[in-house]
């Protein structure tokens, strides 16, 4: 038998990052994986019950034509929704029955951010945004019916607001190895380090995997039992698992950093998710602010841990770690398009840039919104979701040169510093909308 190595790939995560919400286009990719978290909080990949066509098309009509109006059944590039409107309407539900129709959970069906409007004439602040109409999938998550993304989530909004009130907005997750089993594992490694057959190493990393046990997930800026943490926390996991090659994302110039790799010796590969937007357009009276970019970027750092398992950041990044998340952070948008929870995370990354445009420009004292639903846990409990605590560490290998490669990172979201304004003398606040007292949304042209 020949004898060699393997590659080897660790699954470690450091992350801000949870909960699955996975779809695609034109309501046809509801069959992609998601997460569950177990009773003892560990996290893991699930892949939801499949679905016909035909069976899918007809259950989404169902909920569409029994729970929407028609107009927000409405496809528009320019759905204006009033945020002062909306919680009121939200108050008023929670008085009248105790909860929150879908309607309002799922914000009209916006599915993106592309303005901030506040409207001084009306006292009033608006987003707004592309919107289309909704329904559940399989596993009961909120999917656009033509674009299969998910709209924006009531929860998240108010997760938002909340945090970007405190002097440190941070918010973000981390998935990480205990410090001992870290140190277990480098004294395994240098216990085991001779040359063997492929069968032999591949036997030892499923022991390495072992040794290293559970990662402990810790959170930090939201609540850790919701669903903005579960989006976050998924997020990191899924993109961990496909630089592992475990999971395909499904876009052609995404490759697994495995199939990247040449051998190197041995190190950690850290990435993490971080803001990434144009600078902010912002007409002169600072009233209308304009998003755009990709949202979303991957960014990446090579370690090396010490013999008691701590870890630090290397001298220089080895090429396959920085071309992953160069290619990563190319084709997000195309991998937004196929999994739910990429595009999941851009939607959180709106509503965090939201809640600090909201907070450093002081719209809601401009607007006289005191926000004293969103802003009160009594009044506007979030659901609650299992915590996420624990995520097994994972192998995988393919023969080649000889070194063992650990992976951590995760999602770091500041949102002030993605921040930057630029004023385009050019903007001007648009017409106030044509809605009623009390009215939540209009669609553009209405």
């Amino acid at each position: 038998m020949t004898r060699g190595t393997i590659t080897f790939l660790l699954l470690l995560t450091m992350s801000t990052s949870a909960w699955s919400q996975q779809g695609g286009n034109n309501g046809q990719n509801q069959n992609a994986a998601g997460i569950e978290i177990n009773p003892s909080g560990v996290v893991r990949v699930i892949v939801p019950r499949k679905e016909s066509v035909t069976s899918g098309r007809k259950r989404r009509e169902d909920f569409i034509s029994e729970s929407l109006p028609p107009d927000m059944v409405v496809t528009t590039e320019r759905r204006v929704i009033s945020l002062k409107a909306l919680e009121a309407e939200v108050a008023k539900s929670l008085e009248a029955t105790g909860t929150v129709p879908p309607t309002l959970q799922s914000l009209c069906g916006i599915y993106r951010i592309d303005q901030i409007v506040l409207d001084e004439n009306r006292k009033d602040l608006y987003i707004v945004g592309p919107a289309e109409g909704f329904a559940p999938d399989t596993i009961g998550r909120m999917v656009c019916a033509e674009s299969g993304r998910p709209p924006l989530h009531l929860d998240d909004l108010v997760v938002a607001l909340r945090a970007t009130r405190r002097r440190n907005s941070s918010m973000g997750c981390s998935i990480d190895p205990t410090k001992e089993n870290m140190a277990n594992l480098q004294n395994y490694l240098r216990q085991n380090s001779t040359v063997t057959t492929p069968a032999g190493a591949a036997q030892r990393y499923g022991v390495m995997a072992r040794v290293l046990g559970m990662q402990e997930v810790s959170l930090w800026g939201v609540p850790q039992e919701s669903h903005f943490a579960s989006v976050l926390v998924e997020a990191d996991l899924r993109m961990k698992r496909i630089s592992l090659g475990i999971e395909r994302p499904g876009v052609k110039g995404i490759r697994s950093q495995l199939s990247l790799l040449k051998p190197q010796g041995n190190s950690l590969q850290r990435w993490w998710f971080v803001p990434q937007y144009d600078p902010v357009n912002v007409d002169a009276d600072h009233t209308v602010f304009q998003l755009s970019g990709p949202r979303v970027k991957l960014l990446a750092q090579e370690e090396y841990s010490d013999a008691a398992g701590n870890r630090f950041d290397a001298a220089s990044t080895r090429q396959s770690t920085e071309v992953f998340a160069q290619l990563f952070t190319e084709h997000y948008a195309e991998l937004a398009e196929k999994e739910l929870v990429f595009a999941e995370l851009q939607n959180l990354f709106d509503l965090a840039v939201l809640g600090a445009i909201v907070n450093r420009e002081q719209l809601d004292e401009r607007a006289e919104w005191l926000a004293d639903t969103f802003l009160n846990d009594e009044r506007l409990p979030l659901n609650k979701y299992p915590v996420p605590q624990f995520v097994e560490s994972a192998s995988t290998n393919r023969r080649a040169g000889q070194f063992v490669i650990g992976l951590v990172g995760g999602v770091e979201l500041h949102p002030e510093p993605a921040i930057r304004m630029n004023v385009n003398e050019q903007l001007h606040a648009p017409p106030s909308p044509r809605m009623s007292a009390g009215q939540v949304f209009v669609n553009a042209g209405e």
